[in-house]
């Protein structure tokens, strides 16, 4: 099924979001590597947003609120698109600093519910774009489009998933603050299941190899060696071939890009039944987005008593920690994941 059209007035509407100047002045995160070292860290500084396509908003809007434990903001329609509407959550406990923004857009029914775009801050967004273009890497717009608080541009599919690269201008924030818009939570009303922010992000691919070469042009950095892969979960993921990115930021932001390939047209787990589903009825794409929660046990158990169902009975152990996945949420699932308290150390060590 093809996603295209609402992909492209989603972009209007994460756009016009983004181009509020929400997105405020982040603090510069410089890394040892070398310029030719890493790539990824020089053209991009952190993850702010990501947006899921609904087909039905109020239901979605609902189901989300018991997973994230935070009261929805409706974009403003000045900035929003005439024919699409959306809301946001916040995505971590600060505004400034980390993954901040969870939006959900309401798309046409005929399309399939995914995870369809994240966005990237970039430190140079003429470089990144020069750069990116020298890969192979095409994009949706032929220029940058300006906005309250700098520019901004999406890239083309890769795999089924977006990506908008923005660059704001040093008074980004201060922008923002002057615009009408209601207010943003600095400490939204983390809940009994102690849910702390968005982790990481899952796209069903068909290819693994050839998925691996695109993001590798992309983010500019090989995956992860497979060896010291923490995030892979092999146990869980059985049915799978599992290739993960990391993601540039803080321990904040959100950390990982995961790459999944099932091994067999006739996969045996909960997982791999889904992801199949998935694939048949929308093509590659965001198929899973991981959840940090202080507890899995008291997440699962809270999460349950919302009406929220998951695929295996109690949470699995794997190498960075304990996670148990829900059945799909507006065609999304969500990794509810307990990391162990080095898990990130190891994380970045493993790059």
């Amino acid at each position: 099924m093809d996603n295209q059209v609402d992909r492209r007035r989603l972009l209007g509407g994460a756009i016009a979001f983004i181009a509020t100047g929400i997105c405020p002045v982040m603090r510069s995160m410089a890394y040892a590597n070398s310029a030719e070292s890493s790539a990824n860290t020089t053209l991009f500084k952190k993850t702010e947003v990501i947006d899921l396509l609904v087909h039905d908003l109020s239901s979605a809007k609902q189901q989300w609120k018991k997973i994230l434990e935070a009261e929805p903001i409706a974009m403003p329609q000045e900035f929003g698109t005439p024919d699409m509407k959306a809301v946001h959550f916040p995505a971590g406990p600060e505004l400034k600093n980390g993954m901040y923004s969870f939006g959900l857009f309401q798309a046409d029914p005929k399309v399939s519910e995914r995870a369809t775009l994240l966005g990237l801050l970039v430190y140079d967004l003429d470089k990144a774009i020069a750069v990116l273009k020298s890969r192979g890497i095409q994009f949706d717009m032929e220029q940058p489009r300006p906005y309250a608080s700098g520019r901004g541009i999406t890239t083309a599919p890769i795999n089924g998933f977006q990506f908008w690269l923005a660059q704001h201008n040093t008074d980004g924030y201060e922008t923002w603050a002057r615009l009408p818009h209601e207010p943003w939570p600095t400490t939204p009303s983390w809940g009994p299941q102690g849910f702390k922010r968005v982790l990481s992000v899952g796209l069903a691919v068909k290819n693994l190899p050839q998925a691996i070469n695109n993001y590798e042009k992309f983010l500019g950095t090989p995956p992860v060696p497979q060896q010291t892969d923490l995030y892979a979960a092999r146990n869980v993921f059985s049915d799978f071939e599992v290739a993960h990115f990391d993601l540039p930021g803080v321990e904040t932001d959100l950390q990982a890009l995961g790459l999944y390939q099932i091994k067999t047209q006739s996969p045996s787990t909960p997982v791999g039944k889904s992801v199949k589903r998935f694939l048949d009825a929308g093509g590659e794409g965001a198929f899973m987005i991981g959840i940090l929660v202080d507890k899995a046990n008291e997440a699962q158990r809270a999460l349950q008593e919302r009406g929220i169902k998951f695929l295996n009975e109690r949470p699995q152990g794997y190498a960075a920690g304990r996670m148990n996945i829900t059945e799909p949420i507006t065609g999304v699932m969500c990794a509810i994941v307990e990391q162990s308290p080095d898990a990130y150390r190891r994380w970045k060590g493993a790059r």
